[in-house]
């Protein structure tokens, strides 16, 4: 009984550890995605806050789109310090791919 009550106490732990560390892959999508939109970048590396910054997302509409569709990435990026600094924009200017979702960020 105390080793099936010292098991359940682990597996708790271990789900409550998991839940609070980033999804891997839904921040990798976000990189991917943030490198093609350069702008929206440049202002990110400068001041990595405005993620969270609801006017920050009304000024570059497929950015707020993005994480409109994708809320948790906004916590999720301000868990890893310096997310920012050694992404490179894969884009020129203010050029912007199609969103890898290919819906081009809208909302189904």
């Amino acid at each position: 009984m105390k080793r099936c009550l010292v098991l359940l106490m682990l597996a708790i732990a271990l789900s409550i550890t998991a839940a609070d560390k980033p999804d891997a892959a839904e921040l990798t999508r976000f990189k991917t995605f943030i490198e093609e939109h350069p702008r929206a970048l440049d202002e990110l590396k400068k001041d990595p806050s405005l993620i969270a910054n609801p006017h920050f997302a009304e000024a570059d509409k497929v950015v707020g789109e993005y994480l409109a569709k994708y809320p948790k990435v906004k916590d999720q990026v301000k868990g890893v310090p310096h997310f920012f600094d050694n992404l490179t924009a894969t884009t020129k200017g203010g050029e912007h791919r199609a969103h890898p979702d290919g819906d081009g960020g809208k909302k189904k």
